[in-house]
């Protein structure tokens, strides 16, 4: 039974047992604080250990959660920087882990991109020597590119039939005339 105890003034807990030999009985009182003292250090004790085991915990969420995202945020930015045009980058792949290897395949597609586009300067340029080699049947602008090349070799052809034959055309005129006293 709980109750106050007088001579304290403390919350005690008391326990009435009586004796089998006589018309008494034997009564325990006991402070609460006292007989709790303990189970409230050992829940103090847990509730230190499970607050260092959040915080620690929610630390090393934090830091992995930056690490693997970290190189993504990067990748991502760099793709938006490709997307506008800007080909002048290269990524540093840190780990041999899956971010590594898509770092590393992402800097294969900047290196073939910048390839294509010093290929495509190049034609602009009136440079029509290069030789294209697409990466596979299915590379899309390397067949693109290609095929202009071969395109455009093929009109500067025709340009060059057509201005032999307006050469010859203008002999045959200039001696037609020569031969009419023109």
């Amino acid at each position: 039974m709980n109750t106050l105890d007088p001579f304290s003034g403390k919350t005690v807990t008391m326990f009435y047992t009586p004796v089998k030999t006589g018309q008494w009985g034997f009564v325990v009182v006991v402070p609460d604080a006292e007989m709790l003292a303990d189970a409230n250090r050992l829940r103090l004790i847990l509730i230190i250990v499970c607050a260092s085991g959040i915080l620690l915990m929610s630390g090393l969420i934090s830091f992995v959660t930056k690490r693997l995202t970290r190189p993504i945020v990067i990748i991502s930015k760099a793709a938006d920087q490709i997307a506008s045009g800007d080909l002048q980058l290269s990524l540093q792949a840190g780990d041999e882990d899956e971010i590594g290897q898509t770092i590393s395949a992402f800097n294969n597609m900047v290196k073939y991109l910048q390839n294509m586009a010093g290929v495509a300067q190049k034609v602009a340029d009136g440079d029509l020597t290069e030789n294209v080699q697409p990466q596979s049947a299915r590379d899309v602008l390397g067949n693109a590119i290609s095929n202009m090349v071969t395109n455009l070799h093929a009109s500067m052809g025709d340009v060059n039939v057509t201005a032999r034959a307006l050469l010859e055309s203008s002999g045959q005129l200039d001696s037609t005339s020569s031969q009419s006293g023109l």
